[in-house]
């Protein structure tokens, strides 16, 4: 059952962003920027709060009184399932085609990418968690995206006790 004052953060990262961006330019970034975040205003419920922290991450936060995990979960997930069907048409027809793009990486090696997607860390904060610092969220969050891109469903969701 779920107690008043716990509350759960979604963090959400653009895969393959800075792919998009190198190939694509800035303006259809910002482009993909804007979509997700209309996605979000509109796909959730307007109790929860949401953010753009900068560059390709995202930020929601809510307090579960009136939604369980399972329904946060299922929010995220309708944002990113909408977010993949509707940045598919932000690529040409033959990257569409090939389900990739060819773009250099950090070390300026050709590569391919895959097409955008999203992942995203659901993490429930317990009311009477002793880790509530923003130091220790932050390092939550880092932590846990790395295993929610490595992921098929790019989900990790995580509690702090």
């Amino acid at each position: 059952m779920t107690r008043q004052g716990n509350t759960v953060f979604t963090y959400f990262d653009l895969n393959q962003f800075k792919a998009y961006n190198d190939t694509y330019g800035f303006r259809n970034g910002d482009r993909v920027i804007q979509m997700f975040s209309n996605i979000l205003q509109q796909e959730l419920p307007k109790e929860f709060f949401s953010g753009h922290i900068g560059g390709d991450d995202f930020f929601t936060g809510i307090m579960l009184d009136r939604y369980s995990c399972e329904d946060i979960y299922m929010y995220v997930k309708k944002v990113m399932d909408r977010f993949s069907d509707e940045v598919y048409s932000m690529y040409s027809k033959s990257d569409r085609e090939r389900g990739f793009i060819m773009a250099k990486d950090r070390k300026d090696q050709e590569q391919r990418f895959e097409l955008l997607s999203v992942s995203a860390v659901i993490l429930q904060l317990n009311e009477n968690s002793k880790y509530r610092s923003a130091d220790i969220i932050h390092q939550c969050f880092a932590t846990q995206k790395k295993s929610a891109k490595a992921s098929l469903e790019h989900v990790n969701f995580s509690t702090l006790l």
